[in-house]
């Protein structure tokens, strides 16, 4: 019975979670009457780095394979999921140049993450824009062992097909190493693929 109600509490807890990540990008996009909603699919590449100067160097194999006082290798993995969220009004600072604030949500299977990029863009000719600047993200569901807390640069662009309607494409690499431990490093990239439209 206490097993089965822990259970429970779990799931409740998770499906509140996921409720609020759903109202807080449903009410960014209601509250601000400036924003444009955006959303589209997600690639990720998570690179875990391991290092370990204590290693048991008795092996001949591990000899020959490594002739320094420290062991280390690292590890991708490559995964897929999907963004929603809100860019806001341009702000102009020239005829062709302005920046793009946002408010993203970011969802893989092991990492979900709020994300505030601020973006310098660029229009190169009409409809084509280019853009960059940073972003600052924040894990939600974050196991003890990884910090919440990461920076990350962005680099993209958009193209306005139709009226209101653009397409976009856009790489975050990330900046943080979110491991809180010495030995091993953590990092995640990702790239972003969809589509934006203005009400």
């Amino acid at each position: 019975m206490i097993i089965y109600y822990i259970s429970r509490t779990n799931q409740n807890s998770t499906i509140m979670k996921n409720v609020i990540y759903v109202a807080y990008i449903a009410c960014a996009m209601m509250l601000f009457s400036c924003a444009v909603p955006r959303a589209g699919a997600a690639f990720g590449s998570e690179r875990v780095s391991y290092s370990n100067s204590t290693a048991d160097r008795s092996s001949s194999r591990l000899a020959e394979a490594t002739s320094s006082s420290q062991l280390s290798f690292s590890e991708t993995q490559n995964i897929t999921g999907f963004y929603v969220g809100v860019e806001f009004e341009d702000i102009d600072i020239g005829e062709k140049m302005g920046v793009q604030p946002e408010v993203d949500f970011v969802y893989f299977s092991d990492w979900k993450m709020f994300q505030a990029p601020v973006l310098l863009n660029y229009e190169f000719f009409e409809g084509f824009k280019g853009y960059a600047g940073p972003n600052v993200t924040l894990l939600v569901d974050t196991p003890s062992t990884l910090d919440s807390f990461g920076f990350g640069l962005d680099i993209g662009a958009s193209y306005e097909i139709f009226e209101n309607f653009k397409l976009e494409a856009r790489y975050d690499y990330g900046l943080t190493d979110y491991s809180n431990t010495d030995f091993v490093e953590v990092k995640f990239s990702h790239f972003q693929m969809g589509a934006a439209y203005r009400f």
